[in-house]
């Protein structure tokens, strides 16, 4: 009797012991695998216009949505190219709306644009309209040469920001930048 008791108590103290395991956490809200289409790994594509490359871009992955015309990139990289087919300037971004039917690009998170003679410009959103071959922002942003800085809100410039226009305050020397204007 005294072993049956002394299993009993042994049982119930393992078995008070044990734990559930805890359930696997749950996304809160949807994300984009959850909703997209389709999705794809490792995508490359090209945009064109009249016959002219304007861009190689390379993604990580790709969501495709609305009858897979949108496209929402991650982990991004833009190549640009000239009329003439010369390389003009490189953005990378975290993050990438493109549509495929205005074949536009707007990025998002850190965006970088550097162009072939090594200038800079940062900002948090940055699009890139195929047919006037122009970036543009409503964002703060920083752009970066040998002889200067210069920062405002907002601006409009050909991919090689070979003609950078602020739209407000800009700030800071130009020099190599080539800046045509501002506000």
């Amino acid at each position: 009797m005294r072993a049956a008791s002394l299993l009993t108590v042994l049982l119930a103290a393992a078995l008070v012991g044990c734990d559930e395991p805890a359930p696997p956490p749950v996304a809160q809200v949807a994300t984009a695998a959850d909703t997209a289409s389709q999705f794809m790994l490792g995508v490359t594509f090209r945009i064109h216009d009249g016959g002219l490359l304007r861009a190689d871009v390379v993604a990580d992955t790709a969501y495709f949505f609305d009858d897979n015309t949108r496209l929402d990139l991650r982990v991004v990289e833009a190549v640009f190219y000239t009329t003439t087919g010369s390389r003009d300037g490189v953005m990378t971004s975290d993050l990438a709306l493109y549509d495929l039917n205005s074949q536009s690009m707007e990025a998002f998170g850190d965006v970088l644009v550097v162009t072939v003679d090594g200038r800079r410009l940062t900002t948090a959103q940055l699009k890139f309209d195929r047919a006037a071959n122009e970036l543009s922002s409503d964002s703060s942003f920083l752009a970066t040469g040998p002889d200067g800085d210069m920062g405002g809100i907002g601006f409009t410039s050909d991919p090689g920001m070979n003609r950078l226009r602020v739209k407000r305050a800009p700030q800071g020397r130009t020099g190599a930048l080539r800046l045509d204007g501002g506000a």
